[in-house]
């Protein structure tokens, strides 16, 4: 079992950019190897993200107060594994090496209630990254008078 770090703060937008722009270059070489032409250019995007990006089916479970979620992790290393809690989303990144060059795990989570950002924990086991995710206590409302 191996801890990840969880980020609190999102410096996704740049990393973001990065896999936005590989996209956009396989998307083009996909269109140039059938030849160009016009009215294929969503399914160049769409096979290229297929080709770049990994979105595992993930497991919520809601339970004493906390969200537990377990992400198939399988080939992919500890340090490579970036999780950022979001107020009322997850965000898993992990980018592998594989035969055909570099694949990306990335997983974006919603929760159905806001959590505790700052009490949220990610560990690697055997290949499934586990997250834990308390919720965030309510406030109480004043009653109306």
């Amino acid at each position: 079992m191996t801890r990840i770090p969880v980020e609190k703060a999102a410096a996704i937008s740049a990393d973001n950019e990065n896999l936005t722009e590989q996209i956009r270059q396989l998307a083009y070489y996909l269109f140039e190897s059938r030849g160009g032409g016009d009215g294929r250019d969503v399914d160049d995007w769409l096979d290229a993200e297929r080709e770049l990006i990994l979105t595992p089916e993930s497991v919520l479970v809601a339970r004493d107060g906390k969200f537990e979620i377990r992400v198939p992790a399988q080939g992919y290393d500890a340090r490579d594994i970036h999780v950022t809690a979001l107020p009322a989303s997850l965000v898993v990144k992990a980018a592998s090496e594989n035969k055909r060059g570099q694949k990306t795990l990335l997983r974006t989570i919603e929760l159905p209630e806001p959590i505790d950002v700052d009490r949220t924990t990610a560990r690697l086991d055997n290949g499934t990254l586990f997250v834990t995710a308390v919720r965030r206590s309510r406030e109480r409302e004043p009653a109306a008078v």
